[in-house]
């Protein structure tokens, strides 16, 4: 189940910082008061991070989700692909060669009511699509995994008790072979202890299970 959380978090890690991204460079078009060095610095920041998401989202997703033997649902990647073209615009205005927020307000402005609304709402929606169908296969996984839990202790509990039958049928056939099976008894008494010790815990494991 490990594997689930790990895509949930690193999709989280890629695509959300580019909510603040897309937000920063609007206020930079605002014409906020701030030095050149700066609004480079931050620039910087919202072009790594909006190219991060694009990347996530174009492609990203899809390869962590098969690199954990997982596959999304229809409705969980149509909402992938709807985040990662309503970011498209964003990303192709940034990664222009001759980008700058000066040249380019006139373009960040004209997204901005798209950035705002529609950029946020679609990523709202996949990022909650894709974490609430991972938290429910991660349900259904325990629910699985301690059933199979289940089951291998029955099969350890049967092997235990025939080892106990085991024990006792050559308790009584060293008894009955007199001095010469002593030896033997001696071993059959010990595997008997530990057979009982092994169903002891298995008891508690049994238990602890039932409880989950």
């Amino acid at each position: 189940m490990q594997e689930l959380n790990t895509i949930q978090n690193q999709i989280f890690m890629g695509v959300g910082p580019s909510r603040i991204a897309v937000l920063s460079l609007i206020l930079m078009a605002d014409g906020t008061d701030a030095d050149q060095q700066d609004q480079q610095a931050l620039l910087g920041m919202c072009k790594t991070r909006i190219n991060n998401a694009q990347a996530m989202l174009d492609q990203g997703t899809v390869s962590l989700a098969q690199q954990h033997d997982y596959q999304f649902s229809a409705a969980v990647e149509k909402a992938r692909q709807s985040a990662a073209q309503a970011l498209r615009s964003f990303h192709d205005l940034i990664n222009r060669e001759d980008f700058s927020v000066q040249r380019h307000a006139d373009d960040i402005q004209a997204l901005r009511t798209f950035g705002v609304f529609q950029l946020e709402q679609t990523i709202t929606d996949f990022l909650g699509k894709m974490t609430k169908e991972l938290l429910k296969e991660t349900q259904l996984r325990g629910t699985q995994g301690t059933r199979e839990m289940r089951n291998m202790v029955n099969d350890v509990d049967d092997l235990g008790r025939n080892i106990q039958l085991i024990a006792f049928n050559a308790s009584v056939e060293a008894a009955r072979i007199g001095e010469q099976g002593k030896g033997f008894s001696v071993i059959a008494s010990e595997i008997r202890d530990l057979s009982n010790k092994m169903q002891d815990t298995l008891d508690k494991i049994s238990g602890r299970l039932t409880t989950i």
